[in-house]
């Protein structure tokens, strides 16, 4: 049996990360995660649990895709390509291994902690801007 598969229930959930109001922290999302390790969406299968992604990032045997990804939507050039396959991300090997020894130390928990009242004061600043009658996103940029 394998391990990584709930006992209760084998079939992994539906989750339309497309809809609408979907968050990722909904109790949908929760009662996904304790059937199974993966979902279904729309857009392809969703990773629902830490140590699963965690071993999927690290097999070699999975490359990133980033350019195949984006050929494969008739996408070969142009900004949107050169900005999905040079970020951290989607890049792979000597690329991959350089961008993030420069980010690393960003990423420490104790640096994050550090960031979270900067982000919340950010995130309130920018939401108390909005109207909250309805307003143009592109235009509060």
């Amino acid at each position: 049996m394998d391990p990584h598969v709930s006992t209760t229930d084998r079939d992994p959930a539906f989750l339309d990360v497309t809809a609408p109001g979907f968050a990722p922290d909904s109790e949908e999302v929760a009662a996904a995660r304790e059937r199974h390790w993966w979902a279904r969406t729309p857009i392809g299968p969703l990773v629902l649990r830490h140590e699963q992604a965690r071993e999927l990032l690290a097999d070699r045997r999975f490359g990133r895709g980033s350019e195949q990804h984006m050929a494969s939507m008739g996408i070969t050039e142009g900004p949107v390509y050169d900005w999905w396959t040079t970020g951290l991300l989607n890049s792979e090997g000597t690329d991959h291994t350089r961008l993030r020894g420069l980010v690393q130390k960003a990423f420490l928990p104790r640096r994050v902690e550090e960031l979270r009242p900067f982000a919340r004061r950010t995130a309130d600043e920018l939401a108390g801007r909005l109207d909250p009658d309805g307003c143009e996103f592109a235009a509060e940029g």
